[in-house]
This record gives structure tokens, C-alpha cells and sequence, in this order.
């Protein structure tokens, strides 16, 4: 039976940017990013993931997704993008699709609320609908998992 090392990854439900949709989501978000001002400088879990795998904060402020960063790496020309390992290259270029839609999904209630659906039963064209956020974080956890992270939440 082979082991495989886990990532633990912090997240700060404070600085945690999750459940607006993914519009503006971003690995780290900056103050040109179209968000209001309370959530400058919040992060999606993925960019907790990053930086809990030593990726700078430099390199993913603004980046969408962690595929974006070997793309937008070849055109910085900085000492920290040098340093970047392979490891750290090839964990960005990982299918995190189901994470980011866990990240990103709004609860049921504010898409009733938007009278978006009806019920979380007519809302099947989504892969990820949480009833909570206690909801989201365990779904993350777990998911995490099968990809190297071990998510934990923190106030």
C-alpha cells in the first residue's frame, strides 16, 4: 500500500474568498480585480494550497486558477520564478476543476434567495451545492485529499 504525503494547507475562513461565484475568484485577490474593497487581498482555498507549497505570494496575486501560473511564469522574468521547482510546477498544472467549483459555489440559500432555483433538487446542472459552508469545507477536505491536500479551517 503506498502512501502519499499530504499538503496541510491552513485556511483562514477570514481572509477566505469563497461562495461568490467564480467571476472574480482568484488565487489571491488584488484591488484591480472588480471585488469590493472588504475582499482585497482574500484568497481562494487553492491559493492557500499554493502558498502552503511555497509558491510566493508574488506570483499568485491576480492569477485565476494554478494553471495560470507556468503560463504567466514565462513571461516574469523574477529570482522567484527561477526557484520554482518542478513539484511546484507540475501541482499547477493538476485538474482542480472540482475544487474551484466547491470554492466558488453559492449556497442554496442565497441562489433562492436570487430565485436562481427553486430547491437544491431543481439545481442539477451544478456539480457543487452546499447547504453551508461547514458543508463546503468537509466536501473540500475530502476532495483535497485526492489531490495532496489536507485542508483544515481555522477562525
Amino acid at each position: 500500500m503506498s502512501t502519499h504525503k499530504l499538503t496541510k494547507v491552513i485556511v483562514d475562513r477570514k481572509k477566505w474568498y469563497r461562495g461568490k461565484g467564480g467571476d472574480h475568484s482568484k488565487l489571491l485577490i488584488v484591488a484591480d480585480d472588480f471585488v469590493a474593497d472588504t475582499d482585497v487581498g482574500k484568497m481562494c482555498c487553492l491559493g492557500f494550497a499554493a502558498l502552503a507549497l511555497g509558491i510566493p505570494k508574488s506570483l499568485i496575486t491576480g492569477m485565476q486558477t494554478p494553471r495560470d501560473l507556468p503560463h504567466q511564469a514565462l513571461h516574469l522574468e523574477t529570482d522567484e520564478v527561477a526557484k520554482l521547482t518542478l513539484a511546484q510546477v507540475a501541482w499547477c498544472l493538476q485538474s482542480f476543476d472540482v475544487l474551484m467549483e466547491a470554492n466558488d459555489a453559492e449556497l442554496v440559500a442565497e441562489l433562492v434567495k436570487a430565485e436562481l432555483v427553486e430547491s437544491v433538487d431543481e439545481d442539477n446542472d451544478r456539480y457543487c451545492v452546499f447547504t453551508s459552508n461547514a458543508e463546503r469545507e468537509a466536501y473540500l477536505k475530502a476532495r483535497g485529499v485526492k489531490v495532496g491536500l489536507d485542508f483544515e479551517f481555522v477562525n
